[in-house]
């Protein structure tokens, strides 16, 4: 992994709740795979007698497909379903969550496009993050998520000819999010692939 030492910490006391669930928000969410781990973790805690609940509030999918999946899978929760990651800002009230899950859309970013773009321009994978941005200049400060999960491509941390300035994706992300308070590093998992995460 690459620690993003441009990140300012944030104190670990202000990540848990006191005993309250954790509200999840999601943008790109696709199948909802995230909620998936967090039921398995949940499972994996109760085995040790530690308690962890959890709670979504929100998801974010631009594919018709997928979100009437995850219209009929979450029908019985009162998880809020938006059309876009730019939507989830605009949302009336602003839904407040303990963790985000942004999948960074990566088709401009990927090695495998024949049409690359940056990831701040108006491509896919730009749409995606500033949906994310805006979501998080829309949040009072004393609102804001308590952690953050990104995933996208390996390439996202590579120096492309589509940023000029030869900026990596990655320290793009990590500065923009920098002024929110938060310090994290990007891990590669997965097999070597074109589509390495």
């Amino acid at each position: 992994h690459r620690d993003l030492h441009s990140f300012p910490t944030r104190r670990s006391s202000d990540l848990l709740p006191d005993g309250a669930a954790w509200r999840i928000g999601s943008f790109c969410t696709g199948m909802g795979s995230e909620f998936l781990v967090l039921r398995v973790l949940q499972q994996k805690l109760q085995v040790h007698g530690i308690p962890f609940s959890y709670q979504p509030v929100f998801m974010a999918e631009t594919a018709a497909a997928k979100r009437e999946f995850l219209e009929q899978t979450w029908s019985d929760s009162c998880c809020r379903i938006f059309r876009s990651n730019i939507e989830v800002a605009r949302g009336t009230p602003l839904p407040e969550v303990d963790i985000v899950f942004c999948g960074i859309v990566c088709k401009d970013v990927s090695p495998c496009t024949t049409t690359p773009k940056s990831e701040r321009g108006d491509g896919e994978t730009g749409v995606s993050l500033q949906g994310l941005f805006r979501y998080m200049r829309a949040c009072p400060p004393t609102t804001l998520p308590k952690l953050l999960v990104l995933e996208c491509v390996a390439a996202l941390d590579w120096t492309r000819a589509a940023n000029a300035d030869g900026v990596r994706g990655t320290d793009f992300v990590g500065s923009t999010l920098a002024p929110w308070g938060y310090k994290g590093s990007w891990m590669k998992i997965g097999r070597a692939s074109c589509r390495e995460r």
